[in-house]
């Protein structure tokens, strides 16, 4: 079973995180469309805006510490006095970095559940679905 959530966590975090980004600068609940279809109220968008503010710092930080792990790998695994073990406890921040940074996003599309509600969180799901089906150039609702 925990496989299976994971591979569902996954799954909407990819899927929301990437929505996230292709509308309104990030802010799908700013689209006047989506904010009708979803019956959000201006409690819930103002909520959101701060929960997208706090999100985005964090993310930034944690981006900015998993290109800073990659590049420290990549200097050990270029160096001419190669070091295995270096290498891999290297690794191992990487990809802690990219958990952190993985969790982050996890945890903004908790808070967007928790502020939106069942309802519009199963609609906005729909949504993203819907939307990836459809061609790459089409915009749609």
């Amino acid at each position: 079973m925990k496989p299976y959530l994971a591979c569902l966590a996954a799954v909407l975090v990819l899927v929301t995180a990437n929505s996230v980004r292709a509308e309104a600068g990030g802010r799908w609940w700013r689209i006047p469309r989506l904010v009708e279809r979803l019956h959000l109220t201006p409690s819930q968008t103002e909520r959101l805006d701060k929960a997208f503010h706090q999100a985005r710092l964090n993310m930034i930080r944690l981006k900015s510490k998993v290109e800073a792990a990659q590049f420290e790998l990549e200097s050990l695994m270029e160096a001419e006095d190669f070091d295995e073990d270096a290498a891999m406890a290297q690794y191992r921040k990487l990809e802690q970095a990219r958990t952190e940074l993985g969790m982050e996003r996890f945890r903004f599309l908790v808070q967007v559940r928790k502020i939106v509600g069942h309802e519009a969180f199963q609609e906005l799901m729909q949504i993203k679905r819907a939307r990836r089906r459809r061609a790459p150039g089409d915009k749609g609702p």
